[in-house]
């Protein structure tokens, strides 16, 4: 190589040290994140944040939690400029990003106790449990044990790999009957546990009438063996009892009443009462060429 080719060379190796040596002034420049910093807290109870850069051209190829033991993270399988950050256990970390262009971003990730209460929190549920129920159902997550405890009776529950649980309440008790519900899951960190303290309620309900001639036909939905149907129409009351359970399932309760009823309009007033002489359902219906408003949110 001659001089006058080797001063020509020389400055762009320069150049290109400068751009990939450390120090040089071509240094990675830092993405723009919607936000740099986020807590898995009891506000944000999310089992996943989704985070990107605001520019929407930047396609990130990188993307490392420093510590995996708190927190994990990947990238958008659709859409590389979106990331998914998932907690795993008290603590924090870094989530440090990289894109095609080489540079890069930092996310600070903290999670808490109070985030992994919540999560048990709303994922659990006790269903089916009213006045009457002799089974009900427990949904939470994976890793829940408890008990359920009301009057002498104690029922201790584990649910499956589902999340699910079935119990069955050997007891009979009253409408408003004091019950706690313990719950506690050791597979999430800092193993949450919470109780809720509640009155059994009443899941019997008029569901809709119908009349013809001198008979008014009455379905409820929920009613228990010696419940007590009434319905008072014209200044006359009738009454019939429920010979066995229907949990959770409706029945119709026929009545021949003294007077014809009205085609055009007509009403009368329904309770319902319990064994224990409480009131189960009170409401009053008025029926419209023979038929009742129908409640479509009462599932059988």
């Amino acid at each position: 190589m001659n001089i006058k080719k080797a001063l020509v060379f020389l400055p762009l190796v320069i150049i290109a040290l400068l751009v990939f040596l450390p120090g040089g002034v071509a240094n990675a420049s830092e993405i723009k994140m919607n936000c740099d910093s986020f807590s898995f807290n009891a506000e944000n109870d999310t089992e996943v944040a989704d985070f990107w850069a605001e520019d929407s051209n930047i396609q990130f190829i990188k993307a490392v939690s420093d510590n995996n033991s708190v927190a994990e993270v990947e990238i958008s399988k659709d859409d590389k400029n979106l990331i998914h950050v998932y907690p795993v256990a008290i603590g924090s970390c870094n989530i440090n990003l990289t894109d095609s262009n080489g540079d890069t971003a930092t996310i600070k990730i903290s999670v808490n106790k109070a985030h992994f209460l919540q999560r048990l929190m709303n994922s659990t549920e006790l269903i089916d449990f009213y006045y009457g129920s002799k089974k009900a159902k427990i949904i939470s997550l994976p890793g829940t044990s408890g008990v359920l405890k009301i009057g002498k009776e104690k029922i201790n529950f584990k649910v499956n790999s589902k999340g699910k649980a079935k119990i069955k309440i050997k007891g009979f008790y009253k409408l408003n009957k004091k019950y706690t519900f313990t719950v506690k899951n050791t597979a999430l960190s800092g193993k949450p546990s919470f109780t809720r303290k509640w009155k059994l309620g009443s899941l019997t309900c008029f569901v809709s009438a119908t009349s013809k001639g001198k008979k008014i036909k009455v379905k409820i939905y929920n009613p228990h063996k010696g419940d007590l149907v009434k319905i008072k129409f014209k200044g006359k009351s009738y009454s019939k009892k429920i010979k066995k359970d229907y949990h959770l399932k409706r029945t119709t309760v026929t009545f021949k009443v003294k007077k014809t009823v009205p085609k055009k309009k007509a009403a009368f007033s329904l309770k319902i009462t319990n064994k224990f002489k409480q009131t189960l359902e009170k409401k009053k219906v008025t029926l419209y060429n023979g038929t009742s408003d129908y409640d479509e949110n009462i599932d059988n």
